[in-house]
Parts: structure tokens; sequence; C-alpha cells
């Protein structure tokens, strides 16, 4: 039981206190300290400040989620304290949804963006962010929500759960061929 283990023990229990820590350090890379968003590096110092601010948001806020303890079944406790909010929260079924098609939100939010732009004519950094927003989010769901249901999961079903690439018999295999010598 060394300072790791407690450490994320820790961590895993404080999801509001890490979640304070990333708030810190998302308005920290709003600052100047940061840098210019999507121009470019400035210097060195700017560049690994940057870089270790967006680490530390991104650390902070996977943190409470990725070192929490496996449950070994049945529905989530009710109680506020221990991280149970947070259990409640991830078990909703909009959020159980959101993380099965998360991927497909990666893949496609740049392309709805960039399509979403082209289609109203507004340059990047001006106009309405809760229009863009709303219009972006709604895109980048239903195409994921696409793209699960008729990649992934037929996917996910020809080469099989086990991860392998090579395709799963529906039929049971027929006996090999006896060598005749």
């Amino acid at each position: 039981d060394g300072p790791v283990r407690r450490l994320c023990r820790t961590l895993a229990r404080n999801a509001t206190l890490c979640w304070a820590l990333a708030g810190a350090f998302y308005l920290i890379a709003a600052t100047p300290a940061a840098g210019a968003r999507f121009v470019g590096a400035v210097d060195l110092w700017t560049s690994v400040v940057s870089m270790a601010v967006s680490m530390g948001f991104s650390f902070f806020v996977i943190a409470p989620v990725a070192l929490r303890p496996e449950r070994t079944g049945g529905p989530p406790p009710v109680r506020s304290g221990g991280g149970a909010w947070l259990e409640l929260f991830l078990a909703h079924p909009v959020m159980r949804y959101l993380g099965r098609v998360s991927y497909g939100i990666f893949l496609w939010q740049f392309v709805v963006l960039y399509l979403w732009r082209d289609f109203t004519g507004v340059e990047m950094f001006t106009g309405s962010f809760l229009m863009d927003l709303a219009a972006v989010s709604l895109g980048s769901v239903l195409l994921a929500d696409l793209t699960h249901r008729f990649v992934e999961r037929p996917l996910g079903r020809w080469y099989g759960s086990s991860g392998s690439w090579r395709r799963t018999r529906t039929r049971p295999a027929a006996e090999p061929p006896v060598p005749v010598n």
C-alpha cells in the first residue's frame, strides 16, 4: 500500500475536488500564460505551460472515473458520499448512450463543425456560440449514432467480441477432411 495506491484511492473518492482542480487548470489555460489558442506556438516556455496545463486538466477530469474501484454488481448505492453520485450520474441512460456513441462523436465533431461553418457562411471565432454548439452537437451525435448502428455494431458482430480479426462462425465447423496418403 504505497503512495501511488493511496493517491489513486484518494482521487477516486474525491471527484468533486478533482473536477475543481480541473476547473483551475482550465482557468489557467484561459490566461495568456498558456498562449494564444489555435494560432501556433509563440515560444518554447509558453508551449510547455500550455501542454502541462492541458495534461493537468485532462488528468483531473478523467481520474475520478478511471480510478473508481470496480463494483461487483447491483444498483449503485443511494448514499451521497463515497462517489455514489458519480455512479448514479454515469448509470443514467443518457450518459450510457453517450458513452456508447462517444467514439463516433470524436470522429465526426470537426467534420460537422466545418460543414456547419460552410453552410452558415460564418467565419471561425464569430457568430453565436450557443447556436453553433446546438447544431454541431446534434449533428455529431446523429452521425455518431448512425456510425454506431451501421458500422460499429455490425463489425462487432462480424469480428466477435474477442477482438479477433477473423470472422466468427455461426454454424458448427465441418470436420476437416482426412488426408489420404
